[in-house]
C-alpha cells in the first residue's frame, strides 16, 4: 500500500482544483510497482472504502492527500 500510496501522488496532477492520476488501468499501475494487477486493485478499493480516492476507468481522483503522503512514508 505504500509503494502504491507514493505512486498515486507521483503521477497526480492538479486540473481545476482537483487531484487526477489520468491515463492508467490497475494493470499499468501493477506493473509499475511489480505486483499482480488483483493486488493492486484490492489497495486500491481499501484506499476508496477509506475515503482517500475515487475510480473511476483509467481516471482517479486524490481526496485526501495527506493520507497517501502519510502512508508513502512508511515505504
Amino acid at each position: 500500500p505504500s509503494r502504491l500510496a507514493s505512486l498515486l501522488l507521483e503521477l497526480a496532477t492538479n486540473k481545476a482544483e482537483r487531484i487526477l492520476v489520468e491515463g492508467y488501468t490497475h494493470q499499468d499501475f501493477a506493473e509499475m510497482l511489480g505486483t499482480y494487477r488483483e493486488t493492486t486493485t484490492q489497495t486500491l478499493n481499501q484506499f476508496k472504502h477509506q475515503g482517500w480516492i475515487d475510480i473511476q476507468r483509467k481516471h482517479i481522483q486524490v481526496l485526501n492527500p495527506p493520507a497517501l503522503v502519510q502512508l508513502s512514508k512508511n515505504a
